[in-house]
This record gives structure tokens, C-alpha cells and sequence, in this order.
């Protein structure tokens, strides 16, 4: 996530690799060259759920690896499996017939086809790194990691995980990863590859997070200094295609560490920086990382992009109600790209129904854009009651704009703020759970207490006490519905409005909430109207 800002004056200085570029230099074309570096550098340490051959229903389960026979002291452990070069994993089964071919079709259509399939082999190779894990009664936790890639447990797989390491940084950072083999296909041959391995088996119930603990570094100089330029691929593939890296620059990458997780931005394919006061395009990378190439922006041509500051790209489509859509249409506009296989875009989905119940109007208005099926998507939308306007990225394939590809969305919610002027003047920050009101206050020049008024109407105000508790991101739950009603943070309670029903004395009400271990709990509590002090009942955690 980018602060956008911040980083168009850093870039300004420029870059080169092996040659300095004066200020007079305008080359067309630079090429950068990077090396691999160990742990995870100035990047989010995001994490990723093994995969367990465990559900028949998965569409690749005839193509994920089969259990193997472990020895009789590890009869307790259950399997998982690790697949770095996922693209090669999804070709291979669709060439042999174990998953469907709109799989790999789909794959194929995103990561520009004809480059990928030179990098791949037609035989079947090993893409997999196998695990195995068990907990002790303390908690403890043994993972066994087939590190040379042999079906067999060899001394030192055996990787120990503390109760004590819980919630621990060392967990995300990668100092504690350790080398891995599985196969590749390089310069038309099949050859070992190898990568670091970073696991945390506490982040997830009965599964493991991993991350690849790598990234690139090139050496950048300029007439004015040097600095060093930082590559990624979100650590979960082996593979650098475009759709996928995160580009950062700067002279302390330690400084970087001390911003907050969800402020955190980098740029991506396609997206501007500024050599000597003259922009360049982010292009391609080589697929192993190796080689980054930037591409001066032509000097006749309006910025359009989806950088702060950039007018944003257009789009004139058709609504879910097939009603034509234009982006530039003189309002402020959050546009958000989800799909409804997304866990964190449904998550937030609560929070843009109290946003756009209280903000959409002549100035402002809330715009999905829907990486996913339309059967699909629609069935979801009328069950979650999403009533804001709806696009799909694409309707079909006849379509000339993606766009999701125009956006360059990589990731998912990828959110932006799009002023009157149709510039972009936020991508991703403020635009998230109790941030967001605080957001869309401050752009639409309103009252972060009129909001707070607004989400505390109804019969009662429900104040949650967790004074003697540290707790996150309280909703409560009515009845047997799913729906989700979060509290915000007023006057040290997090509060919320509620109705009774009509000839309803009483209401039953499931409070959920994270705690400090970051473990869900779930409250009960049964409130009656006879319960209430001056239209409020307190619960105290």
C-alpha cells in the first residue's frame, strides 16, 4: 500500500544500474539488473495457507499431491503441501486432464501466455514441497519439511515451534527460513531450484502460513547519489510476472519498517516514477527477477493512471441494473474492486454499508467493481443486502476494457478515492474498517460526529466496556443472522445502534470480538428494554 507522496519526491532522484544517469540523460529504455536477497527487506511479510489434500470438493484435488507413508513416531501428523511454482502446477494438471482447462485458460489470459509457457516444462515436474505437522499437549508444534525433496524424513526436517513464539515478529520476518528444493524449468531444461522457506504454524487454526522469505535488490545511481531498489512478488510463487510486483525505493529501507503495516505502498507495474524530472513507466520484469526495465512516459501524453495525483483511468460501463456508468461524472468516488471469493473484501463489506448509508448523496457515491461471476456475484449481493452501485470488471469477453487490468489490480480489495476532478487522491489508505468514516469525513467536509450519531440511532445504544481487556474490531450478530453490525470507538467504548422488532421486549444479541492473542470470542447477551439506563445497556468484557 502506497504513500504516494512520500515516494514522487524520494523517486525524483532517479535510477540507473552499472551507469550513472546525468540529468541531461533521457534514455528511452533503463534496464536495472537485481540479486536475490534472504528474508523479507522493506516488504510486508503477508503470509499464505498451505494447501491439505483433504477436501474431494476442491477442483484440484486430483491434482494435489497424495499423502506418503510417514514412519510410525509421526503417525499423528497431518500432510500439507507447498506449491511455489504454481503456474507450472496448474499447466502440467490441466495438460493431464486433473483439473479443468479454464483453469490454466484463466491463468494463461492474466500472465501473458506466450511469455509463461516458455518458461514451462510439458512434461510433469515436481512443483511441490511436502510438510507435515503435530501439536504437543502444551501446544507446541513439530512441522516436518521435505527439505531435499525426497518423500522421505531426514534428520534436521524436523522444525520446532514454540508456544513461546506466538504472535512473535520473528514469525513474519523470515529470520527463522530455511532452504527448500522443489523443480523448475530453466533455459529449456528441468533443474533443482531452491528457495527460503519461512512458516508460522500459530497464525492459522488447523492450517500453516508460509511465506518465501527472498526478494531482489539492485544498486541504483544517479549524477545526485545512490540508492538501492527493492523487487518483490508478494512471497508465496517463484515467479515475477507483472501483474504481481511491488517495486520500493530508498536510501534507508529501515525507516520503512516503522510505518504501519496498512500504510504501507509500493509501486507497481506500469505505474510512474521520476528520473531527473522526466517520468517512466514500471514495465516488465524477467520472469526469475533478475531484470527490471522502466520505460520513459511519452512527454505529449496526459498522465492517466492510478498513482496519487494521476488522472484516474476512465471507465464507462454498465451497472449490475444495466444502467450506464461513467467514472467522470463530477463526484467524489470510492471506487472498490472485490469479489465475493474475497475474505477480506466481504470482511469489509459492514463497514461500506455504514459508510455508504450515511455518505452517498449528490457529492459522493460508492462504486464496487466485481472481479467474479455474475451468477455468482449476484446471488451474493441480494443475500448480504450490498446496495451501492456494482460493476463487473468485465461482462464478457467481447468486452474491449478490463478493468481490473486497466487498474492494474493485483490484489484484492485494492480500493481507491477519486476526487471531483477525476484525480486520484487516495489508493488503499483510510479506506479500510474504522478508518474509513474518518476518511470520507475529512474529503467530503463533514463532521466525523454526525457519523457517529448516525451509527448510534435506533431503540438502545449497545457500549461494550473492555477496560480490563485488550480488544479489536467488536460486531454483533442478531438472532440466527449473519450479518455483521460493528461498533466504533466513542468516549473509550466501542458503541452501536440498535432497534428492537415490532411487539420485540427483548433481543438476543452475539457480541464477536478478537482479543489480544488474536483468537475470536464469542458473547452471548440477551438484552430486554426493562435492561436499559437512559437508552443505553452497558457490557462489560
Amino acid at each position: 500500500m502506497k504513500t504516494k507522496h512520500f515516494y514522487a519526491f524520494l523517486l525524483f532522484v532517479g535510477l540507473s544500474y552499472q551507469q550513472v544517469i546525468a540529468q541531461e540523460s533521457t534514455p528511452d529504455t533503463i534496464e536495472i539488473k537485481l540479486e536475490k536477497q534472504q528474508g523479507v527487506g522493506p516488504f510486508n511479510a503477508g503470509m499464505t495457507m498451505a494447501g491439505s489434500r483433504s477436501d474431494e470438493s476442491h477442483p484440484y484435488f486430483k491434482a494435489q499431491p497424495e499423502p506418503i507413508e510417514l514412519p510410525e513416531d509421526m503417525a499423528n501428523y497431518k500432510q500439507y503441501y507447498i506449491i511455489p511454482n504454481f503456474i507450472q502446477f496448474v499447466y502440467q494438471s490441466a495438460n493431464e486432464g486433473l483439473i479443468e482447462e479454464s483453469y490454466w485458460k484463466g491463468l494463461e489470459t492474466r500472465y501473458d501466455g506466450e511469455e509463461i509457457i516458455s518458461q514451462l516444462s510439458k512434461s510433469p515436474i515436481r512443483t511441490f514441497i511436502r510438510l507435515a505437522s503435530a501439536s504437543d499437549a502444551d501446544g507446541n508444534i513439530n512441522i516436518w519439511v521435505d527439505m531435499n525433496a525426497n518423500d522421505q524424513v531426514d534428520p534436521g526436517e524436523i522444525h520446532h515451534y514454540s508456544t513461546s513464539l506466538k504472535g512473535s515478529p520473528s514469525l513474519y520476518s523470515g529470520e527463522n527460513s530455511f532452504e527448500v528444493t522443489y523443480e523448475k524449468f530453466v533455459n529449456g531444461k528441468v533443474v533443482n531450484a531452491h528457495i527460503q522457506l519461512n512458516l508460522n504454524p500459530f497464525g492459522y487454526q488447523d492450517n500453516i502460513l508460509y511465506n518465501f522469505s527472498e526478494y531482489k535488490k539492485g544498486e541504483i545511481k544517479t549524477d545526485t547519489g545512490s540508492f538501492d531498489i527493492y523487487l518483490s512478488n508478494g512471497g508465496t510463487s517463484d515467479y515475477f510476472v507483472k501483474e504481481q510486483i511491488n517495486v520500493f525505493f530508498h536510501d534507508d529501507p529501515r525507516a520503512f519498517q516503522n510505518i504501519p503495516y496498512e500504510e504501507k505502498e509500493y509501486l507497481q507495474y506500469q505505474e510512474v516514477i521520476f528520473i531527473n524530472g522526466i517520468k517512466y513507466k514500471i514495465g516488465k520484469t524477467s520472469v526469475d527477477g533478475s531484470t527490471l526495465t522502466l520505460i520513459k512516459y511519452p512527454e505529449d501524453q496526459e498522465w492517466i493512471g492510478t498513482q496519487i495525483g494521476a488522472k484516474a483511468v476512465p471507465i464507462n460501463s454498465l451497472t449490475l441494473d444495466s444502467i450506464p456508468y461513467n467514472l467522470y461524472n463530477g463526484k467524489i468516488t470510492m471506487l472498490d474492486f472485490w469479489g465475493s471469493w474475497c475474505g477480506p473484501c466481504v470482511a469489509e463489506i459492514p463497514f461500506l454499508k455504514d459508510a455508504a448509508g450515511f455518505f452517498e448523496g449528490d457529492q459522493f457515491e460508492l462504486v464496487g467493481i466485481i472481479f467474479d461471476t455474475r451468477k455468482t456475484v449476484e446471488a451474493f449481493i441480494e443475500k448480504n443486502n450490498v446496495f451501492w452501485k456494482q460493476v463487473m470488471h468485465q461482462y464478457d469477453k467481447s468486452d474491449s476494457v478490463d478493468i481490473s487490468k486497466a487498474y492494474g489490480i493485483s490484489g484484492y480489495p485494492t480500493t481507491y478515492l477519486i476526487d471531483q476532478n477525476n484525480q486520484v487522491v487516495i489508493k488503499n489508505k483510510g479506506l479500510r474498517s474504522y478508518q474509513l468514516y474518518k476518511t470520507l469525513s475529512k474529503y467530503l467536509n463533514r463532521d466525523e460526529g454526525d457519523f457517529l450519531k448516525y451509527i448510534t440511532q435506533g431503540d438502545f445504544i449497545i457500549s461494550i466496556d473492555h477496560s480490563d481487556k485488550k480488544i479489536s474490531s467488536p460486531y454483533a450478530t442478531i438472532g440466527e443472522s449473519t450479518d455483521k453490525y460493528y461498533a466504533y470507538p466513542i468516549d473509550g467504548h466501542y458503541q452501536r445502534g440498535f432497534n428492537f422488532g415490532d411487539n420485540q421486549e427483548e433481543i438476543d444479541l452475539v457480541l464477536n470480538y478478537s482479543d489480544e492473542n488474536r483468537q475470536l470470542i464469542k458473547k452471548e447477551v440477551k438484552i430486554k428494554k426493562t435492561d436499559l439506563v437512559a437508552g443505553k445497556f452497558t457490557v462489560k468484557l
